[in-house]
């Protein structure tokens, strides 16, 4: 008989073990790589999200108008941000304009970044674009991904310690990591503030009134809102103000008139205007920043007619013979800018888009920056218009009125001792000066702030008419 072979029960036993145990470790490989994979890809996720914000908040900033303003968690305004002040901040604000290349166009981006709510353990970040809403971020978007305390002690932009020159970012995060708990990260970066962010700061970026008795009257309509762009004291000298005082935005007011109807809420009242670490009362601050007077005009003899488009100036000319000025034509340029250059109007100087499509003022090929006077012995009007923050314009009317309807000025000067100011449905970055005895009147929907160009208006006109202050 053939004698047959097998496995005794022992050997069985013993292989199924083996077996048992191989399956074990490959298993625990397994859960431990798959936790890994797992660790990765939160880790992938909230890095991608504080790495969004880093780049968003490093750009932003930058390329920031003027200084970030700063706000203490009952919303009062930080008046000289530090270091340690900044780090128990509840909010900061400020402007930039960004240049986009897809588009071709500068465009104003405003910045909020404040704690979502009083737990302080998440941020809100709110951005818009050319006045245009976008979505909301939250960081971290989920709380369990919070390092921050939520004392208020550690708000994430802060003023450098060492050099007040830079905004110090720190985005604390954190993320599970596999069996072993959370891991801890950050993303921490310095800005250096722009060339801008300490320029042109100390002038009032809305209306300095002055003259005419008391400043005639300031007239809302009934659809008038003011937005200001920026942390900035809004000047106002009136005898009247009529009408309600609608806003999207907080800022001070210096007044003479406080019985102002604020409609929003938005409005504080105050009885100085801050500069450069001076205080200044209503009179004081219209003496020091008002040109209205000082900056003295050329007269027009009027020998010349209207004038086809564009009107291209030869270097630093300035056209003073000029009777009416008639310019026209949607998305057009009116006038080509070659250093200083002005016209001068005997009766009424008219620029307009046609059908609301904005018509420009350029620079010359060539040329980085200018400067354009507009003067008029009677009427201005602008009507879609848009100034580059690159042309320093100066608005000025002897008699009648000037009508700034659906345009964009981003760094100018207005002003007259005529009849009316009417600013409808636009945008002004600069400073307008309101000298009649009649009214200045805002309708619709209308944005003000501080020059955006460099050299400002007020610096670029007080060098022309050598004016010192």
């Amino acid at each position: 008989m053939r004698k047959q072979a097998g496995f005794t029960l022992i050997e069985l036993l013993v292989g199924m073990l083996v077996t048992v145990l191989i399956m074990g470790a490959l298993v625990s490989l397994f859960s431990s790589t798959v936790q890994s994979e797992i660790s990765g890809f939160k880790q992938q996720e909230v890095y991608a999200q504080a790495r969004a914000v880093v780049n968003d908040l490093k750009t932003t900033l930058r390329y920031a108008d003027s200084a970030a303003v700063f706000y203490d968690t009952s919303g009062n305004k930080i008046s000289s941000p530090t270091s340690s002040n900044t780090k128990t901040a509840g909010k900061v604000k400020y402007t930039a304009t960004i240049y986009n290349a897809s588009t071709k166009a500068n465009e104003s981006v405003t910045m909020e970044v404040e704690w979502l709510n009083s737990n302080k353990k998440q941020l809100k970040i709110t951005k818009t674009i050319d006045s245009s809403a976008q979505p909301e971020v939250q960081f971290p978007s989920s709380a369990d991904n919070s390092v921050f305390i939520g004392d208020g002690s550690d708000f994430p932009i802060t003023i450098n310690t060492g050099d007040a020159s830079l905004y110090h970012i720190n985005l604390p995060y954190k993320y599970k990591f596999a069996l072993s708990g959370y891991k801890t990260d950050a993303l921490i970066t310095d800005v250096l503030k722009g060339a801008s962010s300490t320029s042109g700061t100390g002038f009032p970026p809305l209306l300095i009134t002055g003259g005419g008795g008391n400043g005639g009257n300031l007239e809302f309509n009934s659809s008038a809102k003011i937005n200001i762009e920026g942390d900035y004291t809004l000047v106002m000298k009136f005898q009247n103000i009529n009408g309600k005082l609608n806003s999207s935005s907080k800022f001070d007011v210096l007044t003479n008139n406080d019985s102002i109807d604020n409609k929003s809420n938005h409005i504080n009242i105050v009885d100085f205007y801050e500069y450069e670490g001076q205080k200044y009362n209503l009179e004081q601050t219209i003496d020091k920043f008002g040109r209205l007077g000082r900056y003295l005009m050329l007269p027009s003899n009027g020998s010349s007619g209207d004038t086809s488009i564009p009107i291209v100036f030869n270097n630093n000319e300035m056209k003073t013979n000029m009777n009416n000025i008639a310019l026209s034509g949607q998305n057009k340029v009116l006038m080509t800018i070659n250093g200083i250059n002005g016209v001068f109007g005997q009766n009424n100087i008219a620029l307009n888009a046609g059908n609301k499509n904005f018509a420009s003022i350029a620079l010359a090929e060539g040329k980085d920056t200018g400067a354009l006077i507009i003067y008029s012995d009677n009427n201005v009007t602008l009507d879609g218009v848009y100034i580059p923050k690159e042309i320093a314009v100066l608005i000025v009317t002897k008699n009648n009125d000037i009508t700034i309807r659906d345009s964009k000025i981003e760094n100018g000067i207005i002003m007259t001792k005529g009849s009316k100011i009417i600013i409808d449905k636009s945008t002004v970055y600069g400073m307008i000066e309101y000298g009649g005895n009649n009214s200045f009147d805002i309708n619709n929907n209308c944005t003000f702030g501080t020059f955006k160009g460099q050299p400002t208006a007020i610096e670029v006109f007080d060098d022309y008419f050598d004016y010192n202050g």
